[in-house]
């Protein structure tokens, strides 16, 4: 299945996020996924622009976290 890039930003991607951070604050300190620099489905910059940190970079591939709760 594919998806536009606009989809994702203005329908999946802010639902998944506003529920991730609504159901797991409250267990967890962070939220960490995996963003891809050129493919449709989670791209980096969605994640970028809503205050994720680029943890490592694997090629395509970055490993990203939102902090939650401070440590």
């Amino acid at each position: 299945m594919s998806v536009k890039k606009s989809h994702w930003r203005l329908k999946i991607g802010p639902k998944l996020l506003s529920r991730l951070i609504k159901d797991l604050s409250t267990n967890y300190e962070y939220i960490e996924v995996t963003a891809y620099k050129s493919w449709v489905w989670h791209p980096a910059d969605f994640y970028l622009k809503n205050n994720f940190k680029t943890v490592k970079e694997f090629g395509n591939d970055l490993q990203m976290a939102y902090q939650l709760r401070a440590h």
